[in-house]
């Protein structure tokens, strides 16, 4: 199976083909998704409050095209984790009224981090997009683990290290 478990927001929003095309994908496919819209609610705005703590306790996941952010995950009782509208599928579109739709997750990442203690945060629910950068980001990631093994392949030769034959 793909996916270990496909968050129950995205379950809601996809219907059944579309999950069994995701837990069956290949590593490499990017299967094609029913166009949807992005959130039927509309863009929302969520208010965070850091207080003393210095993290927002949020895992961010880029884009499928390397831009966008989407949360990945928020740690319980943290300031991301209190908020009800940061889930697994929300895209951060705009960070204390700063456009961050298109930017790459890194720069995200950084002006999440430099916002003061309260943040208002300009969200919406797009699960269509969170399934495509979920299975670009597996895809990616087999693609380095592929490389990085290959990189550590020794030939195997038998005759390594040994004397030379006897004649």
């Amino acid at each position: 199976i793909f996916f270990k478990e496909i968050p129950p927001l995205v379950k809601h929003y996809l219907d059944a083909d579309s999950i069994g095309l995701l837990q069956s994908a290949p590593r490499e496919f990017s299967p094609p998704l029913p166009a949807r819209p992005v959130d039927p609610l509309g863009p929302m705005v969520a208010t965070v409050s850091r207080g003393e703590s210095k993290s927002l306790g949020v895992k961010l996941l880029a884009g499928g095209s390397g831009k966008g952010t989407y949360v990945a995950s928020c740690k319980d009782g943290t300031p991301c984790g209190q908020c009800e509208l940061l889930q697994p599928g929300t895209k951060i579109l705009q960070v204390d009224g700063v456009d961050v739709d298109t930017l790459p997750r890194k720069t995200v990442a950084g002006a999440l981090k430099n916002a003061g203690t309260e943040m208002e945060l300009k969200v919406a629910f797009d699960p269509i997009g969170y399934a495509r950068a979920l299975v670009h980001d597996h895809a990616a990631t087999a693609k380095a683990e592929s490389a990085a093994a290959a990189a550590e392949e020794v030939p195997d030769n038998d005759d390594a290290g040994a004397a030379p034959p006897a004649g």
